[in-house]
């Protein structure tokens, strides 16, 4: 009898597959939004947080005009997810050599999101735009890797970027 608890027990702790790890609520809001380019055409912007980084990549101009523009993520807007062995700085993403370390230990990509920009403009007593303004959120984001690990977010504040004329 004691043999075939011992059996039934070996089989079952075998038979478990370990699970894909799921994040859920990633949490960035001490972190500053950061960009390498003072530009709006083709900003790479950043959330860092210790040894974990959001970049997002906009390879296209960003809107002109006020109001709220919404971007799916595609080949022209990405949005990636990056843990390191050791925290990471706006240099190491932002300089033309990227330094040897710290070593990437996971990447996440986008399965599904969406950019939500809000745009405002400041005008000059002639009407002309002096100042944009924009504010930056994700809405029902899905990361993820090739192992089938996954990040899950529903809203995201990623900040504000101003830009000046």
């Amino acid at each position: 009898m004691k043999i075939k608890i011992i059996l039934i027990f070996f089989i079952i702790i075998n038979s478990c597959k370990d699970t894909d790890l799921i994040i859920e609520n990633v949490n960035f809001s001490e972190s500053t939004l950061e960009y390498c380019t003072a530009s709006i055409s083709n900003p790479l912007f950043l959330k860092i947080k210790g040894s974990e980084v959001l970049i997002l990549l906009i390879s296209s101009v960003l809107p002109y005009e006020n109001g709220v523009t919404i971007r799916y993520f595609d080949q022209s807007t990405s949005l990636v997810y990056r843990k390191y062995d050791s925290n990471v700085t706006k240099e190491y993403f932002c300089s033309i050599l990227t330094p040897s370390s710290p070593n990437l230990l996971t990447e996440l990509l986008p399965v599904n999101g969406e950019l939500e920009i809000t745009t405002k403009l400041s005008l000059n007593e002639s009407g002309e735009i002096t100042y944009l303004n924009y504010d930056l959120k994700v809405l029902n984001l899905l990361l993820e890797n090739e192992n089938g690990d996954t990040l899950i977010q529903d809203t995201l504040e990623l900040g504000s970027y101003g830009y000046p004329l």
